[in-house]
């Protein structure tokens, strides 16, 4: 990362430092991974040490820097390149730079590799069909263009995407495993400890249909004071899930998501236990003789 100055009009506050990722890139780069300037164009051969110092920015430091007026055209200086104004050319979107398991966009420079030579370099080849039946090919080219050149880690892009993705599979899969977990025992809690209440009420349900009540009165009854008590459950859980969710989301931009499905199937599972469980007791309790159902403690 660096910090940068913008050197447009108006000018910006003083003092005032931009931060954004640093990338050197070849000139067919952007076409290689499918990217297309939204503003202004990409770079060409004339872009070398003999011409003027050019940079391409993201969208988003596009839109910090200059908010109110196109940023093509305008210079930016860089503290740690010596402050030498380098013209902007174009503007790319936004996309992830450091993995696509970090959800989270940064802002962008790119400048091309012709005027900021480095030691060591990463390559992206285009293929049709498996790249990794390729990779022998990308290999034995290197070697015949510099066989002082070393690869490591050469390796398909969908691969490297799996890696980047590894740590943060297991901790979902870990997650969604206790989260399985603690549902299960929530739910078979839930039934057991209406079932347990709606069996208490043998005696009750056999007077009302000592009185006349019928087997269908009685279950509807029942099972609308359970849905009233699963509704006010239901509503004070999601209103501490959505919290807690807000708390995680908060310091885990982009990866704590609310997804509004999640709540609402958990809301269902739950409302669906409780309904069960005073379904099946309340119908066996129907089926008891009302006399007997008099006589019990």
């Amino acid at each position: 990362f660096r910090s940068f100055i913008f050197d447009g009009a108006p000018p910006p506050p003083e003092g005032v430092e931009y931060p954004a990722a640093w990338v050197e890139i070849d000139q067919q780069y952007l076409e290689t991974i499918g990217v297309v300037p939204t503003e202004g164009r990409g770079f060409t051969a004339d872009d070398n040490l003999d011409g003027p110092l050019v940079v391409i920015v993201n969208e988003r430091l596009a839109l910090q820097m200059s908010p109110n007026e196109p940023i093509i055209g305008k210079q930016i200086r860089s503290l740690y390149d010596d402050e030498l104004p380098r013209t902007v050319v174009g503007v790319v979107p936004d996309w992830q730079l450091n993995g696509i398991s970090r959800e989270r966009r940064t802002a962008l420079v790119l400048a091309p590799r012709s005027q900021a030579v480095r030691a060591s370099m990463a390559f992206l080849v285009r293929t049709v069909g498996d790249p990794n039946e390729m990779i022998p090919a990308v290999r034995q080219s290197m070697s015949e263009l510099d066989s002082n050149i070393a690869l490591d880690a050469l390796q398909s892009l969908r691969d490297a995407h799996q890696a980047d993705l590894a740590g943060f599979r297991f901790l979902t899969t870990l997650f969604t495993t206790f989260g399985a977990l603690a549902l299960a025992l929530a739910v078979s809690g839930v039934y057991g400890l209406v079932s347990y209440s709606v069996s208490q009420r043998t005696r009750e349900i056999g007077l009302r249909m000592a009185m006349g009540a019928t087997a269908g009165s009685v279950r509807a009854t029942v099972l609308r004071e359970s849905a009233v008590l699963a509704a006010i459950g239901v509503g004070i859980g999601l209103t501490l899930a959505y919290g807690g969710s807000k708390v995680l989301a908060a310091g885990m931009p982009g990866i704590a998501i609310l997804e509004v499905s999640t709540f609402a199937a958990v809301a269902l599972l739950l409302s669906s236990a409780v309904l069960l469980a005073s379904w099946f007791p309340a119908t066996r309790a129907t089926r008891v003789d009302p006399v007997d159902a008099l006589r019990s403690d």
